[in-house]
């Protein structure tokens, strides 16, 4: 658990630890770094309140996201903006949420990623339709999605899980995964959440 406001950092470890066993806690991004060191290959998921004070955004997504791809990442934010919901995804994060949410939903959306599901806020979502990048078009040798792809993206970003598209779907949790991996090779990007935020912001889904 890594958060730069103390009294944040407090309230999600007990919000957490109702589920969930928390290794370890950190303050700043120094600390965050050694107890990643210390605890993988064990650490299944990094909870994150970012910025740290006087380091950016990226910084601390390259430190703690990107360098550690084994380990699931969930930012919780205070305050951000839609290109850095976009550059987190980016680096690697599987979940995104806001402060604004319940104990519930905290410790749903960390059973999920657990799983291995990406999870978003709703709201989040959304505003990384709206963010501006360079990433915005798709990348050479781009190829349209099927419609079964583009129905398993739609399903996923709202808000259902790759077990539920497969009941949706009427086929196996195996085939939902394995298209949804097409579909984010096809879109340029390199896991599902990018795809997702790629695909609602090319209209490819709404």
């Amino acid at each position: 658990m890594a958060a730069a406001e103390r009294l944040i950092g407090q309230s999600l470890t007990m919000t957490v630890e109702r589920q969930f066993t928390v290794l370890d806690t950190a303050t700043t991004l120094r600390e965050a770094e050694q107890a990643l060191e210390r605890h993988q290959p064990q650490l299944s998921v990094l909870v994150v309140d970012p910025p740290f004070p006087d380091v950016p955004l990226l910084d601390t997504c390259q430190r703690l996201v990107g360098r550690y791809p084994m380990t699931r990442a969930l930012l919780v934010f205070r305050e951000w903006r839609p290109e850095d919901l976009v550059l987190a995804c980016q680096q690697g994060a599987r979940a995104l949420f806001d402060t604004t949410i319940s104990a519930d939903q905290l410790i749903h959306g960390l059973e999920r990623l657990t799983d291995g599901e990406v999870v978003m806020q709703p709201e989040i979502l959304r505003d990384m339709m709206q963010a501006s990048t360079q990433a915005d078009g798709p990348e050479p040798g781009y190829r349209s999605l099927t419609p079964v792809q583009t129905r398993m993206l739609a399903l996923l970003a709202a808000g259902n899980t790759s077990k539920e598209i497969a009941n949706l779907m009427n086929v196996t949790t195996a085939s939902v995964n394995h298209n949804l991996e097409r579909a984010s090779q096809r879109l340029g990007t390199r896991h599902r959440t990018e795809a997702v935020a790629r695909a609602l912001r090319l209209g490819i889904i709404t």
